[in-house]
């Protein structure tokens, strides 16, 4: 239930223009509605009042695909500060998000002394009727209603809701790579482990995953995806095994060979970023060896070990000369994950200054990133390889972690969806450097106040990383972003092999495990009233995404094109994000978030930019909504009507001019 302003509200209600279509009953036609008892209502002059708990509905039918946006006003006889009764809609008729499913769509009351009571609902595009009920009459209510009210909204209506969109193309800020949309793809997750299969073994999803991940926007691939660098070792699975079992003391779940992800990343057409592993490496001996007494080699059992910084970096040459690396295989070196958490300064230097030297001999041109430590710039120029580095990274750079209401480990979807965690802020302490910024993995929210279990999967992460990644992309200085994870049913982008819990709100693993069949609803829909216990959607052995994964997809078309200069001006202070710039063929896109829960017109103001559009966007009813069916896609082109169109409420949009 949102609590919409007041002077938002006056705006939206003062707006001019009339509906191409509207319905309207007034207090006697309500009362002959399904479900009226007469002893349960009375007339009192123009409203209509309950004696006791009554519920109403009538069905309002339609074309498919004939309106796009609705407005539901319910007006009373006397102001409240709270609805006094309850609305719901219930589209039906065709399988896309928003039929066959309780939506309350009437807000908390929207000003004190208000009354009239406004919804705007999407219509799914294959929806034929609109359900209405109306209950009147709880918990002691003796509210008069005097009209309900179902009307088709245009862009006329909404000109108390304008957002103007200003774009300069001229003044460019940044171009975008396909490393800015990447995502720790974690050699540990069985969706991954399937998906990187010859397509001759049993068990391999090969060319399924090779289709999911093109559709996701992934462009880029951290390999092997965070802390686990320190545990694999490229020369096999084996050799990997051993090293786990060494360091965490238990078997790796489904360790990805580094032959077989790199074959499978580049059929895919994704970019690889490789880290190399700071604490161990394999000898000629097939013998694991820690390369310093660090943390890592103390955690697996090694005390006070030597350095051994040449034979590492002999190690690495080994792996150029035998085939493990082969030049261009790796499109980023990334020497290391986190190790200011590891190994002190001078001992990171030196693994730095052993293995870069081999790179840039094995693989001349290739860039190369070092973990952000302080006094490692100078240490790296007094060891001779500073100049070879190419960018320092930053994890997770916020200036601002936004703390939910009202405590933690909280499911606030609302606030998370708007969370902003000012990338820029943190971002800007860097740019004196002479390097760049790789931001080698992030997400747009802090981890340890929110329950990511519920939030990641949720239609509020996709906002809140529509409203904080174009912050990456518009920084030339930053050349890599990289989200954590892909792959996880805890803080992934996508799942795999996975169960939904629709009451809990979270993704299970199956284990490969055969699920019990679905309940149908009793009309043979999809739906299943979550609550009942068995509500639980399955994807055996499926590859699912999420609004995050959609999100990061919409983003990825800028990826070889750029970011231009652009601004939104409001007389409401609208919360959302714009991201104006060029796709790598020079197609004009515009990518716009709405965070909030009504829809708002924008005008664009861009100089050339095309009326015939292709239209890509994701919306849903609730924040909360996050496995495929809970929210709509639509894909379509359209044209714009003097730089106009409608964003609906909790959307993101992306336009690409033809």
């Amino acid at each position: 239930m949102m609590k919409i302003t007041g002077f938002l509200l006056v705006l939206l209600l003062a707006a001019p223009g009339f509906a191409a279509f509207e319905r309207r009953w007034n207090a006697a036609e309500i009362a002959g509605w399904p479900g009226a008892v007469p002893e349960a209502l009375r007339r009192d002059g123009n409203a209509l009042r309950a004696r006791k708990p009554v519920l109403l509905e009538t069905k309002v039918h339609f074309g498919r695909g004939q309106y796009r946006l609705l407005r539901l006003t319910v007006r009373t006889a006397e102001s409240a500060p709270v609805a006094p009764f309850t609305v719901i809609a219930l589209f039906q008729g065709g399988r896309e998000a928003g039929n066959h499913y309780w939506n309350s769509v009437v807000r908390a009351g929207i000003t004190p002394g208000s009354d009239c009571y406004d919804s705007f609902l999407t219509v799914p595009a294959d929806a034929t009727e609109l359900g209405i009920k109306l209950r009147l009459g709880d918990r002691g209510g003796t509210a008069g209603i005097t009209d309900v009210t179902l009307a088709e909204v245009t862009p006329e209506q909404l000109t108390g809701s304008v957002v103007t969109v200003s774009v300069d193309p001229s003044k460019r800020l940044a171009s975008p790579t396909a490393f800015h949309f990447g995502a720790n793809v974690v050699g540990n997750f069985p969706g991954i482990l399937a998906g990187t299969r010859p397509a001759s073994e049993p068990g391999s999803r090969r060319s399924d995953f090779i289709r999911f991940v093109q559709s996701t926007g992934l462009r880029a691939a951290r390999y092997p995806g965070g802390t686990e660098s320190h545990w694999f070792l490229p020369e096999s699975v084996g050799a990997t095994r051993r090293l786990f079992r060494l360091t965490e003391r238990r078997d790796p779940a489904c360790p990805v060979g580094w032959q077989e992800f790199k074959s499978t990343m580049k059929e895919a057409g994704i970019k690889i970023i490789y880290q190399l592993n700071t604490s161990f490496y394999l000898d000629d001996g097939n013998e694991i060896r820690p390369i310093d007494d660090t943390y890592f080699p103390r955690k697996a059992g090694f005390r006070e070990s030597p350095p051994r910084y040449a034979e590492a970096a002999a190690a690495l040459e080994r792996n150029f000369r035998n085939g493990v690396f082969v030049p261009g295989d790796v499109d980023y070196w990334e020497i290391g994950n986190e190790e200011f958490a590891y190994m002190d300064s001078g001992r990171y230097a030196k693994v730095c200054a052993a293995f870069i030297p081999v790179i840039a001999r094995y693989d001349p041109g290739r860039p190369i990133c070092v973990t952000g430590m302080k006094e490692l710039p100078e240490k790296l120029k007094a060891l001779g390889v500073w100049d070879q580095v190419t960018g320092v990274t930053t994890h997770y750079p916020y200036a601002a972690w936004p703390r939910p209401t009202p405590g933690y480990l909280t499911a606030d979807y609302r606030s998370f969806a708007n969370a902003d965690v000012r990338f820029s802020k943190n971002l800007a302490h860097s740019a004196g450097s002479e390097k760049n910024i790789s931001v080698s993995e992030s997400s747009v929210y802090n981890l340890f106040t929110y329950d990511f279990n519920r939030m990641q999967p949720s239609f509020a992460l996709g906002l809140a990383l529509a409203g904080n990644w174009p912050e990456l992309l518009k920084n030339g200085k930053v050349d890599m972003a990289v989200f954590h994870d892909f792959e996880s049913n805890y803080f992934g982008l996508t799942r795999y092999d996975a169960g939904f819990d629709e009451v809990g709100r979270r993704f299970h693993s199956l284990d490969g495990k055969t699920p019990p069949p679905r309940q149908e609803g009793s009309d043979g829909n999809w739906f299943v009233n979550p609550a009942k216990s068995n509500s639980v959607r399955c994807y055996p052995k499926e590859y699912v995404p999420s609004p995050g994964s959609e999100v990061m997809a919409m983003l990825s078309a800028f990826a070889g094109g750029s970011v231009c200069a652009a601004g939104t001006e409001s007389a409401f202070g609208f919360p959302g994000t714009v991201l104006a710039g060029t796709g790598a063929g020079g197609r004009p896109l515009l990518f716009v978030s709405n965070p909030l829960e009504i829809p708002v017109l924008v005008r664009l103001r861009w100089p050339g930019f095309p009326a015939e559009c292709a239209l890509r966007r994701i919306d849903a009813d609730s924040f909360a909504a996050a496995a495929p069916g809970e929210y709509r896609r639509r894909n379509a082109d359209i044209t714009l009507s003097g730089g106009r169109f409608i964003l609906p409420a909790r959307s993101v949009t992306l336009l690409a001019g033809k």
